[in-house]
């Protein structure tokens, strides 16, 4: 049941992180200064930012549908 817990915590976080990564490289794109992307986003470009963004949302969209698995299957007098 730990990892279980442990998942969804985990899932939530690298979720919400991935979230705010897109938005701040949207963010700094929008401003249209690509000289920015590296000291706000460490990414080469604000592109680059976007796509490791997506990438850590679908991570934690994976990580949270296993969680709900296991939880799903766990015994249930636990």
């Amino acid at each position: 049941m730990f990892f279980t817990k442990a998942g969804i915590i985990v899932g939530w976080v690298v979720f919400v992180l991935g979230v705010m990564r897109v938005v701040m490289g949207i963010a700094v794109a929008y401003l249209g200064d690509q000289s920015l992307a590296p000291e706000y986003l460490g990414a080469r470009t604000t592109g680059q930012a976007i796509n490791q963004g997506q990438w850590a949302i679908l991570v934690g969209i994976g990580l949270g549908i296993l969680a709900e698995i296991s939880r799903s299957v766990a015994p249930k007098d636990e």
